[in-house]
């Protein structure tokens, strides 16, 4: 009896030895490949503050924070994307004493996002230095330099201005550039640091608080008269006033669809902004003067009219699900509808079936219009009436075996980034027109279009260019909820390949968060559009720009511009498109800019058509500071002064300082001019290089360029 249960022991330990030895490989273990859902990510916990950081303890599986600073219900700061459990926060803290929380959650690709995590309250008394020796000598407002400062605010009630690195500012002149009226206004002041983070900058020193009375020597701007309709055209009688343009909207009902904010004409036809149908309109019209008040509004008469638009022809729907139609005379893209999905094409076809399939539409019978625009993608007119039809969608899409529960990692808010394509043109030439349009300086070794060393596996796809710029912008490999959104814009053409750039490298919390100096934006900018790394030469002169005062904007439309960039976007079948298009009405700031030139290089008034084509100009980047400062000095009106070389002088000090030279410095310019050291416009050239000019412009939101 002993031996055998002896004999079933060594036989029990026998099998558990081979088991034990057994390779683990032959064992069943779950593929790597099988499908995975993972559940809701833990709540961050121990929430604190550490001085004024914010701390949290790592939570398992989480590859990234959002953290919201608050004071009391109201957000201060939202950080987004961040890696680490840990967030400076002293320089989003109030001025004065305030109250805060901070809100932590955690998100991971294939979780749900944790909950909240909340902090304990927290107070604390920001004491910022105040800004010294803040005086008003009669209107001009004057301080002492802030130490670090690199820009100042000044809030004139609700209207915002900034400043670089400027210690004055006539009130008479800001309160005037705003178009307000007589009376007393609440002045605020305080100095700000440049930030890399998406606010854009934080307050580094307290806020000065005061009243100015301002007296306008403006005269009141008469309100456009007998405002009314003939046929579609929108006419009123011109107002007694000399150089005054006019704002001009169109509502049906109380929707806007149509503004015009600088005319000088005193009509404007309004057909093509007119709907398919019969719809019911009025138009308002009030009249400006340029940094003047403006009149009252005048609304006119009711106008019943009945747009009929030409039919789509040839509009068919295949057993395959794509609709074909035939072009349309003068369109320029056609807007096609399915179900509730809206999407744009340029050619004269569109795949329904991969639509509702890239959209994760289900089985069933959708509803289908089409009809012809005009226009750019933002700005587009219907041109043709809405031809309406049926389509039966069969879903045989494969079930993903992974399913996100989370957003898309980079979800824009939409805006309108595309300004209208058509620029009016001057029906006379400005008094001031340039011999040649300068164009963006481009550096001699411009970078060329690398040549591949050997064919790809595969053509490349939509896919492959969104999965391009998560790596290059972003840095690491896209998430399937974020991929799908941005390769569902690429394909109905809501996006084109400058949209996701501009978004990717401009917007993006994550990209922002990086924190990049220039020279780091650079590569990146060589990487995305031109596909290699930057040559020195062309490195260093964007370099160049960016010091002087030319946007991180400006440079990515530069890129954008490029032919490099439109041979990449080809390689994938994606359109190029451009971040800007050129503006039909020109900015504040350009008018205001433009209207300088003119009183300080000419000593005049501008005349209408001539502010406006400047203004455009500088408004669509096609001059800058310094080359419309040059084309002035060199204009037949201006030669014709017959200046001599202290006049010329002078003026250049008015136009490129915005002061009056001292005694010693113009006789310093006008020895070098006699010497022949210097020639004018070599003297000329050295101003628009000034810091002083460098800063007028940056005020102006003007490129200064090079002359």
């Amino acid at each position: 009896m002993r031996r055998s249960r002896s004999k079933l022991l060594c036989a029990l330990l026998a099998v558990l030895l081979f088991f034990s030895v057994m390779p683990w490989t032959s064992r069943p273990v779950q593929a790597a490949t099988d499908p995975v859902v993972q559940s809701k990510l833990d709540t961050p916990q121990n929430v604190r503050w550490n001085g004024t950081d914010a701390v949290w303890d790592a939570v398992t599986n989480a590859r990234t924070y959002s953290i919201y600073l608050m004071e009391g219900e109201e957000t201060i700061k939202v950080f987004q994307n961040i890696m680490t459990p840990h967030v400076s926060l002293h320089r989003w803290l109030l001025e004065g004493q305030h109250t805060y929380t901070i809100e932590v959650n955690a998100s991971a690709p294939y979780y749900d996002d944790s909950d909240f995590g909340t902090s304990a309250k927290f107070t604390y008394d920001k004491s910022l230095p105040e800004i010294q020796n803040v005086r008003l000598e009669e209107s001009v407002l004057k301080w002492q330099k802030f130490p670090d400062a690199e820009k100042y605010r000044i809030t004139v009630d609700s209207n915002v201005s900034w400043h670089f690195g400027a210690i004055s500012e006539d009130l008479d002149q800001l309160i005037h550039f705003f178009g307000l009226n007589s009376g007393e206004y609440e002045i605020t002041l305080c100095a700000y640091s440049n930030d890399n983070d998406s606010l854009g900058q934080y307050q580094s020193s307290a806020t000065w608080e005061g009243t100015y009375t301002y007296v306008s020597s403006d005269p009141t701007v008469n309100k456009p008269q007998n405002v009314r309709w003939d046929e579609t055209q929108a006419v009123w009688d011109p107002a007694n006033d000399e150089d005054v343009y006019y704002e001009i909207e169109l509502y049906e009902g109380d929707e806007r669809i149509y503004q015009n904010i600088l005319s000088y004409n005193n009509q404007d036809d309004m057909m093509d902004h007119f709907r398919e149908g019969e719809h019911t309109y009025t138009f308002r019209v009030r009249a400006f003067k340029h940094g003047s008040a403006c009149s009252d509004w005048v609304t006119s008469p009711v106008l019943t009219y009945n747009k009929s638009l030409a039919e789509m022809f040839d509009v068919e729907i295949s057993s395959e699900g794509v609709m074909t139609w035939s072009a349309f005379p003068l369109a320029t893209l056609y807007q096609f509808k399915i179900g509730t999905f809206t999407g744009i094409v340029s050619g004269t076809s569109v795949d329904l079936k991969e639509v509702c399939w890239k959209n994760d539409f289900e089985s069933g019978a959708y509803e289908v219009s089409l009809c012809a625009c005009s226009g750019s993608y933002a700005r587009r007119l219907q041109i043709s009436s809405t031809w309406k039809g049926s389509y039966t969608y069969l879903n045989d899409k494969p079930i993903p075996t992974k399913t996100p529960t989370k957003a898309p990692t980079l979800s824009p808010t939409p805006t309108p980034t595309e300004a209208p394509t058509v620029s009016p043109t001057p029906t006379t030439e400005p008094s001031v027109t340039p011999t040649t349009a300068p164009g963006q300086p481009t550096p001699t070794t411009a970078p060329g279009q690398p040549t591949p060393t050997s064919a790809p596996d595969k053509d490349p796809t939509f896919e492959d260019f969104v999965e391009r710029l998560y790596s290059v912008a972003l840095d690491r490999p896209s998430d399937p909820e974020g991929k799908k959104f941005w390769v569902a814009k690429v394909v109905n053409g809501e996006y084109n390949g400058a949209d996701c750039a501009r978004f990717f490298l401009l917007d993006a919390p994550e990209f922002l968060n990086r924190a990049m100096d220039d020279d780091d934006f650079l590569e990146v900018l060589y990487k995305t559009f031109y596909d290699r790394k930057s040559d020195a030469a062309g490195k260093l002169y964007w370099l160049d720009r960016l010091k002087v005062g030319v946007t991180r904007q400006d440079v990515v439309n530069n890129f954008i511009e490029s032919t490099e960039w439109c041979n990449v976007c080809a390689t994938y079948g994606v359109k190029s498109g451009a971040i800007y298009h050129k503006a039909e009405f020109a900015s504040k700031n350009a008018i205001n800019f433009a209207t300088r030139l003119y009183t300080c290089c000419l000593g005049r008034d501008p005349e209408p058509k001539g502010l406006q084509y400047w203004s455009l100009a500088l408004t669509n980047l096609e001059q800058t500071g310094c080359s419309a400062a040059k084309l002035f000095f060199t204009s037949d009106e201006f030669v014709n002064f017959k200046l001599n070389n202290t006049e010329y002088v002078k003026r250049l000090y008015t136009t490129f300082m915005g002061r009056d030279p001292e005694a010693s410095e113009v006789a310093y310019w006008t020895g070098e001019i006699a010497k022949g050291t210097q020639t004018r416009a070599s003297v000329m050239a050295f101003f628009g290089q000034s810091p002083e000019f460098t800063k007028i412009c940056k005020k102006y939101g003007i490129d200064r360029g090079t002359i």
